[in-house]
């Protein structure tokens, strides 16, 4: 006995073929795009997110981008409906990251600029500055060294404005 039961002379499509639909999920959001395990769509939720890329069984995964209402982006690889891997964040007060991804946070090496021109260049996890760094004023003043949860701390170099130095524990 076949599980599978079809209504005569309809048949189902070759899996190279691409079908488009659209489906309507649980929480409001809409998907467009192909309606097969894998393959590219767009799926807009009802705050206004929305997602441009590669799904994999409803999930956004591979590369893409999305937009929130709030004028925030993020265009790169994505798993398991979450950042993971190169991308790029732009926020709408002018900050940006550039960089690694985990699980949806910055993890691992990136570039970080405030919207006032301050730039973090090094190793984050979790979304903040951990580890080696380079921390660069807009002003010429710099910073080279250790970094715990977005401070300085252990030993660096500081390079003052005014041409004076700091070399030691911070």
């Amino acid at each position: 006995m076949s599980i599978l039961s079809l209504t005569p002379g309809l048949e189902l499509p070759h899996p190279d073929n691409k079908v488009k639909g659209y489906k309507i999920f649980p929480d409001g959001s809409k998907y467009y795009g192909d309606l097969i395990a894998h393959g590219k769509g767009e799926r807009i939720w009802k705050e206004g997110k929305h997602y441009i890329g590669d799904f994999d069984m409803d999930k956004m995964q591979g590369e893409g981008s999305t937009e929130w209402s709030s004028g925030q982006k993020h265009v790169g690889n994505y798993e398991d409906d979450k950042a993971h891997g190169k991308g790029k964040s732009f926020f709408p007060d002018g900050r940006n990251y550039f960089g690694s991804f985990k699980a949806g946070k910055a993890t691992g090496h990136g570039t970080y600029e405030s919207a006032e021109g301050v730039k973090f260049l090094g190793n984050f996890v979790d979304g903040l500055a951990n580890g080696k760094g380079q921390l660069k004023f807009p002003d010429g003043a710099m910073y080279i060294g250790d970094f715990k949860d977005n401070n300085q701390h252990g030993k660096g170099y500081f390079s003052y404005a005014d041409g004076s130095k700091y070399t030691g524990e911070f």
